[in-house]
């Protein structure tokens, strides 16, 4: 039946994005995930990020929002809390911004045009 080839895809999909058999779809494995299998441009993935990203709706990413992001990338998986923030700080300063100031999306879009 058509439910049951549904399920089986489903359960597939499922297998693809959970990286680690754990059972469970960490954000870092979302994220990869439709990375890696969507064919969106670069600009819709980016945006896709910063609308996940902005918990509480306002347009803008903060500070831990930010740092939010750089967590879920495997490239930053064993790195320390105060290097996470380092990070953050150098990001910000990047596209002119200080330390604790919210990202717009412009910003989000050139930051990742300078920090690939």
């Amino acid at each position: 039946s058509w439910l049951l080839r549904l399920t089986s895809m489903m359960r597939r999909l499922f297998q693809l994005f959970d990286k680690d058999d754990s059972g469970e779809i960490e954000l870092k494995e979302f994220i990869v995930g439709l990375t890696n299998y969507t064919s969106a441009a670069p600009e819709d993935k980016l945006a896709f990020a910063f609308d996940m990203f902005d918990d509480d709706g306002s347009g803008f990413l903060e500070r831990d929002e930010l740092i939010k992001i750089l967590k879920a990338n495997p490239k930053f998986a064993d790195v320390s809390e105060e290097d996470l923030d380092l990070r953050a700080s150098e990001l910000l300063v990047s596209v002119g911004l200080q330390q604790h100031q919210a990202v717009s999306r412009s910003d989000f879009d050139e930051m990742a045009k300078r920090n690939p």
